[in-house]
């Protein structure tokens, strides 16, 4: 048989037309060089829902190494990516990672594209809200925060800032499209921002409320608080009025069950429209939840052939360090809402105690 490379273009692009998934359009195109000339377009029968692969460091990301595992395969494969090496995963949205690096001109943040390696600058975390001043030189001391109650400054290093301060990034759209909005859950309140990716500072969302998880859904941005209850804006813009959709759930909530050091189970609530209110759901059918640092994500088993539905893959998104003095961020796994079990990430070689930064869930797509 010839050279894989000499069979007919058309031929090549027929086949080609035939992939779902773009797992598979890469493999198809690292058969060799010519077939990977061209760019990752989208493909024309693609799914619209792909599987998350799960991204994780080698070597204390201390090189260009990580490994993705594929939960189709249950396999890891490790790649390099230079543009993600001494990076941290702040969050991932639309197919593209959130990252952040400590620089002489402040915390740089990032958008990544995986597959394409695109990678588009965003403000730095020396241009939020709560920076009153920073000094690059000034060593252990570098931003000079606003304290909660508005007026007092206190002072803390750009690695702690770094870790901590930014807990969330997450997109309204893929940062190609002429409208994208990027937003933020930042500082000790873990308060909302957002930016355009062609701003150059971020701007003040909400700061009226602590917020525990954000995400953008049919172009609204739903956002919920530490205390449980269930807000939506609108629209992103500075001023932008928000409605409590769902109130305060705290039933069960106990002081001495904070910040555990492993996680045990999930309990689920559903939002009900009609009263606004928590529903608990125990049954997720044949949806699969994606939980953690990524922005929150739910797919149908059905689409995806030899996956059950009815479960929860997570990944710890509590950097801090717990109570027990061990830090957050290194629990993840598979748990199954019908027997109540957690089950082990299978594919997934990597110690997750010895995984720093934590990994995060990533959808693929290369625009």
């Amino acid at each position: 048989m010839g050279e894989w490379s000499q069979l007919p273009g058309d031929l090549v692009r027929v086949i080609e037309d035939l992939l779902v998934l773009y797992i598979d359009k890469v493999r198809f195109r690292s058969v060799c060089a010519s077939w990977n000339s061209s760019n990752l377009e989208k493909l024309p029968n693609h799914q619209a829902m792909q599987l998350p692969w799960l991204i994780n460091t080698y070597n204390d990301n201390k090189d260009a190494s990580h490994g993705f595992l594929n939960l189709i395969e249950s396999k890891t494969y490790q790649l390099d990516v230079p543009e993600a090496q001494g990076k941290m995963f702040k969050g991932s949205s639309q197919g593209w990672v959130a990252t952040t690096e400590d620089t002489n001109a402040g915390t740089a943040i990032y958008l990544l594209n995986i597959l394409s390696r695109a990678r588009i600058k965003l403000p730095p975390r020396n241009n939020f809200p709560d920076v009153k001043n920073y000094y690059p030189d000034k060593v252990d001391n570098e931003y000079g925060l606003v304290e909660l109650n508005g007026r007092s400054i206190y002072y803390i290093d750009a690695t702690h800032v770094n870790t901590y301060f930014i807990s969330k990034i997450v997109l309204s759209s893929t940062p190609l499209k002429s409208y994208c909005v990027v937003v933020a859950i930042y500082g000790v309140q873990t308060s909302l921002a957002y930016c355009d990716p062609k701003d150059k500072k971020w701007t003040s969302l909400c700061n009226s409320n602590a917020f525990a998880d954000v995400i953008v859904h049919k172009g609204k941005l739903l956002a919920l608080t530490v205390g449980g209850s269930l807000l939506v804006f609108e629209s992103i813009r500075a001023n932008a009025e928000a409605k409590q959709i769902a109130a305060r759930h705290l039933e069960g909530y106990n002081d001495s069950l904070c910040w555990p050091v492993k996680t045990y189970g999930f309990t689920l609530y559903k939002h009900d429209p009609s009263n606004l209110s928590w529903v608990e759901l125990k049954d997720l059918g044949d949806d699969m939840l994606f939980l953690g640092h990524n922005s929150s994500l739910s797919v149908s088993c059905r689409e995806f052939c030899g996956y059950k539905g009815n479960r929860i893959y997570f990944t710890d998104d509590f950097r801090d360090f717990h109570r027990k003095g061990i830090r957050g961020g290194q629990d993840l796994g598979v748990f199954n809402l019908k027997n109540r079990c957690i089950e082990p990430l299978q594919g997934f070689k990597s110690d997750p105690y010895h995984v720093w930064p934590p990994p995060v869930w990533v959808t693929p797509s290369p625009y």
